[in-house]
Parts: C-alpha cells; sequence; structure tokens
C-alpha cells in the first residue's frame, strides 16, 4: 500500500509537465480557396497587387514584386467563392533563350517550371494547392518563393530582346 502512494504521489508531482508537454500546439488558422481577400492582403505584403477576373470569370490578382509583374489566377472555383488551387505566372515576350536554358531551368528549380507558350513568350509558372486549406505561413512562403524564382527569372536568367 506504501508502495501504491508513493506512485500516486509522484504521478501528482509529475502531472503539471505531462499535461504542459502533452498539450498540442495550438494550430495555425488554415486559409482556403474560399480566402480569396486573405491571398490578395498576402499578395500586398510582398508589393502591389489588385483582384480582378479574367476573361473566363475566374478570380485573379495582377501584382508586382519588386517591379515585376505576375499574374495569379485561382482555378477550380465553385460558383464565385471557393477555389481549389491557383498558378503564379510571369511572362518575357520573345525571349533570346536557349531551350537547353530552360531545361536546365526545370532541373535546377523545384517549384516553379519555364515554358514556351505557341508565339514562344516564356513563361514561368507556379501552383498551389489550397485544397484542404494552407496554413498563413505555408501561403506566404509560397509567395516568398515566387519571388525569389521570378527575380532569377527577370535578372538575367533570359535575355530579353
Amino acid at each position: 500500500m506504501k508502495k501504491l502512494h508513493s506512485l500516486t504521489k509522484k504521478f501528482f508531482i509529475l502531472l503539471p509537465f505531462i499535461l504542459v508537454f502533452s498539450t498540442p500546439i495550438a494550430a495555425e488558422e488554415l486559409i482556403d480557396g474560399s480566402d480569396i481577400n486573405e491571398v490578395l492582403n498576402i499578395a500586398k505584403g510582398f508589393g502591389s497587387a489588385t483582384l480582378n477576373r479574367n476573361d473566363n470569370g475566374e478570380p485573379g490578382i495582377r501584382g508586382r514584386i519588386e517591379g515585376n509583374a505576375y499574374y495569379l489566377t485561382f482555378r477550380n472555383c465553385s460558383g464565385e467563392i471557393s477555389c481549389e488551387d491557383f498558378y503564379f505566372q510571369a511572362f518575357i515576350i520573345k525571349p533570346v533563350v536557349d531551350l537547353g536554358l530552360a531545361n536546365e531551368w526545370n532541373f535546377r528549380n523545384r517549384w516553379t517550371k519555364l515554358y514556351f507558350d505557341d508565339v514562344d513568350d516564356a513563361i514561368l509558372e507556379m501552383d498551389v494547392n489550397l485544397g484542404g486549406g494552407i496554413s498563413i505561413t505555408n501561403l506566404e512562403q509560397a509567395f516568398s518563393i515566387w519571388s525569389q524564382n521570378m527575380q532569377q527569372f527577370f535578372d538575367g536568367y533570359l535575355q530579353k530582346e
């Protein structure tokens, strides 16, 4: 009986530590495709940004980061309020580029892809999934990655005519 009392006493002494260290840390709030204004607010934290709609009626953001223009298009939207994902795009019209350099870009850059459209404009693109929600920290990180890669894209990776 004395041993049981000793174990009980140790348990109650350790209980506050057990509770503190076993309590899950508060989860960061998630935003999803219904929070287009929150995505816009984060975009504004990186530069100028305005909400608009493309020719198909999909919501999008037209922005600039450090003087470089980009477009953010929401996709797979249900109605006008909820979208499953979006993608960033930046363009260089008729660049002088070697396809080997484009292949190297795609090999070296994990998050963005570089390709050419049907009139040979260079397009840098990055997809972001909003399905199930994304933390604000992860969304800000996506904007940061986009900003860095876009800067590389415009600052000499491809030579403009």
